[in-house]
């Protein structure tokens, strides 16, 4: 098998890949990892395998990720929504939700829950005047 053939493998077993890498950036560098894909992989080694005190969804994310056989690339996608969420609980049951979504229907699905999420702004009373 060639490099080529390797590396796509590789990058669509996501969450296999991200099990077992080092646990900091400093250390893939010193593999030969380009700081960019080095910094990524470390941050998505430590949500999906790191401490958090929400041990049981991360553990059923990462379960789900791998139920749907999401890619490197779909994992960074559940991230990018992820991070939009101001609590880590919210966060958390976002990123399980997303895991357990199929790769094409997340954008929707995250669309909706982040909507649902967004606090709503109330009227007050009286009257503000601005210049």
């Amino acid at each position: 098998m060639g490099d080529i053939e390797t590396y796509l493998r590789l990058r669509n077993s996501g969450i296999a890949l991200v099990e077992h890498i080092p646990g900091t950036p400093d250390e893939l560098r010193a593999l030969g990892a380009d700081a960019s894909d080095a910094t990524e992989l470390s941050q998505l080694h430590q949500v999906y395998f790191g401490p958090t005190r929400f041990s049981g969804k991360q553990r059923k994310a990462r379960h789900a990720a791998l139920a749907q056989k999401h890619s490197l690339g779909t994992l960074t996608l559940i991230e990018t929504y992820t991070a939009r969420v101001k609590k880590t609980l919210d966060a958390w049951n976002l990123r399980a939700k997303l895991a357990a979504t199929p790769a094409h229907r997340i954008p929707h699905v995250a669309a909706a829950r982040l909507k649902e999420l967004r606090a709503k702004r109330t009227a007050k009373p009286g009257v503000r005047i601005t210049y």
